[in-house]
């Protein structure tokens, strides 16, 4: 009765290849939405259409769009517009 390595040996695994699709529209929205209710900050739907079409679609992107709006406001004692979400896209976000 032999104790050799091979006892030991791990079976080989298989892995699976998954493809990440981009976030669609309505993901983005819904964390937008999410993001913003976070901050309570009220946001007109012509604003949050704006910054869908225009801002960069990832998840990172809004966090960043949503954290510098959210700054912008607080510093500049201004409502969530579409001139101050341009101002923010402009600068990327950040």
């Amino acid at each position: 009765m032999g104790y050799g390595l091979a006892r030991f040996a791990i079976p080989s695994i298989k892995r699976a290849v998954v493809a990440i699709q981009s976030p669609t529209e309505e993901i983005l929205l819904a964390m937008l939405m999410k993001l913003l209710s976070d901050h309570q900050l009220f946001v007109p739907e012509d604003v949050l259409n704006y910054i869908l079409h225009r801002g960069e679609r990832s998840f990172q992107a809004i966090y960043n769009i949503v954290e510098s709006l959210n700054h912008a406001s607080l510093a500049e004692k201004r409502k969530i517009s579409i001139p101050l979400a341009r101002q923010i896209l402009e600068t990327g976000g950040s």
